[in-house]
């Protein structure tokens, strides 16, 4: 399927690519058999089931004044001097088709191509055709350019988020707004937006404001720089050019963010970089007293990189929200911002610090997937599992049946065998049956021999951490164990074991997989039991002492309200700034 030729600017014929239907109905299956046989996924097709004109929206202002002609706009698609050529991804966004989207933006379709029309008005990217606020965000975590003016000058000056207020789509131009969408400023602006270096120092020579807010005595209503423009699109040679050109990096825009805020927020290391050289204050708050660290949080991918550009400036890890008591942590878990969580734990966020309510970070999701990987970081273990080294094969076999299972192992890979009755007890293995929700033990024919064994069962009981135990020899429990097991509280993997080895005092097993998996299976439900009894049982005791604590007026100075994402829909008169940068003083503008 060749793509069609639009033809003396008016005339195209369609090829009816199959792709392009398979997409406007959202069968991902037959986009699967066509990508299979060779179809282009990002081919241009005229495909007059799709009806997009950016240039209603010029009805929209006239028709208090002009009457609007009966079928102006019926049909446009089949008109015979109206041709529009898109790809496949704009027609599963002008139809809603969210899984489509993500499936055709995960096979390399690109969010920024803009449709070929014989009129202007409808050479648009697929962003413009959103009319769902999921469907809004894949395309811009996929690169979508939330701040594009498709035909500057001429028919299409809107921004995105200008087409979504003016059509009354509210949600989408909230998930823009979270996204730096803006409206259409200066030619300034979107020069640094497109990262035009030329045109850039075209406009510094001219003796432009470099720190413009609009032009011919309008400000924009977001009031940001050319400098914010160029850092929400990650235009790191744009921004250059601007700092060293004088621009302000701790200009605060209506929100009360600095372009920092912008760039930690959209994961643009190179731009946090370049302002951090400049002298960007990593510590500045906006006006829901979030700094750059927080605002990086709040980014799906945040690197460790980032993060540890913005903490080796000067940037508070522990900084906590006055009025919710949320760490950068805090809202990088609560949001599952997975790879956002690890890189503030890795640069020092504090997995127990509580917020005004007594959560932890850990406390924030309940995503296990997470709740394991924060754990594995920072090196808290859920289960502590208690073995004889002569049978360390099925112990590790444990183990990984567990990591594979969300559930956070310590296995001590020392031998003991060469230490005597009388040494020492050893702190790590203390802590480590102290710190877990429970203890695991591995009952074999030699284990009650063990001194060191019934030691790590004597210490969890005297602590209190929970005993489960597996048994894989048919050992019986005899006085010594009976202090500390119930049998009812066993496991048996001797169903599993089809075979034994002996290998230089080591033992290993031959394993019934399916069978081994039943039991496993059997033994994973009292460990998560156990797991989450224990967190429970935290978040409990910590939520209960945080209001002791507030009865007694130790909450008497935390914020009496809560922290939102701040829209245009929301006031902005009551925001505070940080004291660090004067460019915003929101009583001066909103004074009656």
């Amino acid at each position: 399927y060749a793509p069609p030729q639009i033809k003396f600017k008016f005339f195209a014929k369609t090829r009816r690519n199959p792709v392009h239907v398979a997409a406007y109905h959202g069968n991902i299956r037959a986009l699967e058999l066509l990508e299979e046989y060779g179809f282009d996924m990002t081919a241009l097709d005229k495909y007059n089931s799709v009806h997009f004109s950016t240039g209603s929206l010029f009805w929209y202002f006239a028709r208090i004044f002009v009457k609007r002609p009966s079928n102006s706009l019926e049909n446009t698609a089949v008109s015979i001097f109206q041709t529009t050529l898109m790809t496949p991804l704009h027609c599963a966004v002008s139809t809603g088709q969210v899984d489509t989207v993500r499936w055709l933006l995960s096979h390399g379709a690109c969010p920024n191509t803009l449709a070929q029309a014989s009129f202007r008005s409808n050479r648009v990217p697929p962003l413009f055709l959103a009319e769902h606020a999921e469907i809004a965000r894949e395309l811009l975590i996929h690169g979508a350019d939330p701040l594009v003016i498709p035909d500057p000058g001429f028919m299409n000056i809107m921004t995105p988020l200008q087409l979504a207020y003016v059509g009354g789509n509210y949600a989408v131009a909230q998930e823009l707004e979270e996204w730096g969408g803006d409206f259409a400023l200066t030619p300034f602006h979107l020069a640094a937006a497109r990262n035009n270096v030329l045109a850039v120092r075209k406009f510094i020579a001219r003796k432009t404001d470099i720190d413009c807010l609009g032009e011919m005595g309008y400000v924009g209503l977001n009031r940001r720089t050319p400098l914010h423009w160029a850092a929400v699109s990650g235009s790191t040679e744009a921004v250059d050019a601007l700092l060293k050109a004088g621009a302000d990096p701790n200009f605060q825009d209506s929100r009360g963010r600095s372009p920092l805020h912008w760039a930690a927020r959209l994961n643009k290391l190179e731009v946090v970089r370049s302002l951090i050289r400049a002298g960007a204050e990593p510590n500045l708050t906006d006006g829901e007293f979030m700094t750059p660290l927080m605002c990086a949080a709040s980014a799906l991918d945040a690197s460790r990189e980032l993060v540890s550009e913005l903490t080796t400036a000067g940037g508070d890890i522990a900084y906590q929200l006055p009025t919710t008591g949320d760490t950068a942590l805090h809202i990088a878990v609560r949001e599952e911002n997975h790879s956002s969580a690890l890189a503030a734990l890795s640069n020092g966020g504090d997995l127990m610090r509580m917020n005004n309510e007594g959560l932890r970070p850990l406390d924030c999701t309940a995503s296990t997937r997470l709740l394991f990987e924060l754990k594995r970081a920072a090196g808290q273990r859920d289960v502590m599992i208690s073995y004889t080294h002569s049978h360390l094969e099925f112990a590790r076999k444990l183990r990984q049946s567990l990591e594979e299972a969300n559930i956070t192992t310590w296995l001590d890979l020392m031998d003991p065998s060469g230490i005597g009755g009388g040494a020492v007890w050893r702190e790590e293995i203390a802590r480590g049956i102290t710190n877990a929700s429970m203890v695991l033990c591995i009952l074999t024919e030699d284990y009650a021999s063990s001194e060191w064994c019934l030691k790590e069962l004597a210490l969890a009981k005297q602590v209190g951490t929970p005993i489960l135990a597996v048994s894989t020899e048919g050992t019986i429990v005899d006085a010594n164990l009976q202090v500390y097991l119930y049998t009812r509280q066993i496991i048996p993997f001797e169903p599993a074991i089809v075979g034994l080895r002996h290998d230089e005092g080591r033992i290993e097993y031959d394993y019934d997989e399916s069978r081994y998996r039943s039991q496993f299976h059997l033994l994973l439900d009292g460990v998560r039991d156990e797991v989450e009894k224990r967190r429970y049982f935290t978040k409990q005791k910590n939520v209960a002492s945080s209001r002791n604590l507030d009865l007694d007026g130790g909450g008497a100075e935390r914020g009496a309200g809560s922290s939102s994402r701040g829209t245009m829909l929301q006031t902005l008169g009551d925001a505070r700034l940080s004291p660090v940068s004067s460019s915003w003083d929101p009583a001066s503008s909103y004074n009656p």
